[in-house]
């Protein structure tokens, strides 16, 4: 049987918390991680000046596909460059189209370019900017998140459960705080 792969598709401002805690919780599972830069193969400045040299660009790694997961790090600036990215979409379509895992953090799930997802940035657009939240929603087989690191946790665990064939988590967390 083929070893578990993930995707984690990295931008320039990707937040490096939301980027390495996937990667780290992914490895630590068994499962081989792949971070592919936008933008060739040249370390990438996250959103606190911290460089991460990516093991491959998102071009070569999309022919390495499919993946079982595919992870959309946030941090604003990082998540606009990759909603800006054709191949980012074409990559999360496939995703999509096969049923495979799409966890997206923070800023991440403001791509919008899949199913419609919820997320801290869209939410603050439509209500009281001052409001924060949290969300951990699961939609068919896509994982979505926003907001906070301790979340972050508990999406990689409902991811890990699908991968091993778990029994698919039947919790949602949904805080408002104003």
């Amino acid at each position: 049987m083929a070893s578990k792969r993930g995707l984690v598709i990295l931008g320039k401002g990707a937040e490096e918390m939301e980027t390495m805690i996937p990667v780290d919780i992914m490895w630590r599972a068994g499962i081989k991680v792949t971070i592919a830069a936008l933008a060739g193969k040249d370390p990438v400045q996250c959103s606190h000046d911290v460089m991460i040299c990516p093991d491959t660009s998102l071009k070569d790694a999309k022919t390495q596909g499919p993946y079982i997961v595919v992870v959309l790090p946030g941090g604003n600036l990082g998540a606009q460059n990759l909603s800006e990215s054709a191949m980012v979409k074409e990559i999360l379509k496939e995703q999509e189209n096969r049923k495979g895992l799409i966890p997206a953090i923070w800023a991440g799930p403001s791509l919008g370019i899949f199913l419609f997802i919820l997320s801290f940035l869209f939410l603050t657009k439509l209500e009281n900017p001052s409001s924060s939240y949290s969300f951990l929603q699961l939609k068919n087989l896509i994982l979505t998140i926003s907001r906070t690191y301790h979340v972050n946790f508990l999406m990689l665990h409902s991811t890990l459960q699908k991968v091993r064939g778990k029994k698919k988590p039947q919790w949602k967390i949904h805080q408002r705080v104003t």
